[in-house]
């Protein structure tokens, strides 16, 4: 997937094929296309990205995989990262999920 994918097709995208069965096709979506956008040193379009994700329409693997894949550039991405992490654990606290354990170690 090329870098300049639209923002909401990547999510979109990644949310479709998790909802039909393709749990790993979709995290390996995630996974590309956001390592090229790092591997890149692209910081201010993964800060965008994340700028516009909305958790509450996504599925679990789909948010931990969003924040696994951007815990090593945390310190570039400082209030993006600060801001996903506070809506996907509102998520799943709202979805009744053991946020505490799903999100150790990855804040």
């Amino acid at each position: 997937m090329s870098i300049q994918t639209n923002k909401a097709v990547l999510f979109d995208r990644a949310q479709q094929l998790a909802d039909s069965g393709s749990v790993d096709a979709a995290l390996d979506l995630l996974y590309e296309h956001f390592d090229e956008l790092l591997l890149a040193g692209n910081f201010s379009e993964v800060s965008a990205l994340l700028g516009e994700f909305e958790p509450a329409t996504h599925s679990t693997p789909v948010l931990l995989t969003i924040l696994t894949v951007t815990f090593p550039a945390r310190s570039k991405l400082s209030r993006s990262r600060i801001d996903v992490f506070t809506k996907i654990e509102r998520t799943l606290r709202a979805r009744g999920e053991a946020a505490d354990e799903l999100l150790a170690g990855l804040e």
